[in-house]
């Protein structure tokens, strides 16, 4: 995986991120601070911007992160979803996995991991293509013959009454 792909997947997973923490809620202490807006800004300017979220890509790459192994789930969901800085990864994939992350490989394993989810949404993508939407699939019979001259047609037939 060349470093623009690696840049891409990370928009998708930023994309997932906003995707599946949609029912999470940020808390703050009891202190007032949190009310604090600077001056001059009116109550439009303070929100912030709303940012588009592609749900459908987001729950595509939520069905590929859930396919792969446990470590490499465990250390996107902690990178990506919840934030968490480096060292915690590491700590807690170890407690989780017993599988070790030296701080020195951690870009590595990171890159390796999204590398696995890229993979699997290649495959999901080719899987779905190949799922008889194939024009090969489609068979026309064009050997009949056509209607003789005398016949009738279903169109040209008058109802019978009684």
């Amino acid at each position: 995986m060349t470093e623009s792909e690696f840049k891409e997947m990370e928009a998708r997973l930023e994309n997932w991120r906003l995707c599946v923490r949609v029912g999470l809620v940020r808390h703050h202490c009891a202190s007032v601070e949190h009310r604090y807006r600077p001056g001059g800004l009116g109550a439009d300017a303070r929100r912030a911007p709303k940012l588009l979220v592609d749900e459908l890509d987001g729950w595509r790459v939520e069905e590929a992160w859930r396919a792969l192994p446990v470590r490499f789930r465990f250390q996107l969901n902690l990178h990506y979803v919840r934030c968490v800085q480096q060292h915690q990864v590491i700590r807690w994939v170890l407690k989780r996995t017993a599988h070790s992350i030296k701080p020195w490989h951690y870009k590595a394993e990171l890159f390796y991991a999204v590398g696995l989810l890229k993979k699997k949404l290649d495959s999901m993508n080719s899987r779905s293509h190949n799922r008889g939407h194939n024009s090969s699939s489609v068979s026309i019979d064009t050997s009949r013959e056509s209607p003789k001259a005398g016949a009738a047609r279903p169109e040209e037939t008058k109802p019978v009454s009684a």
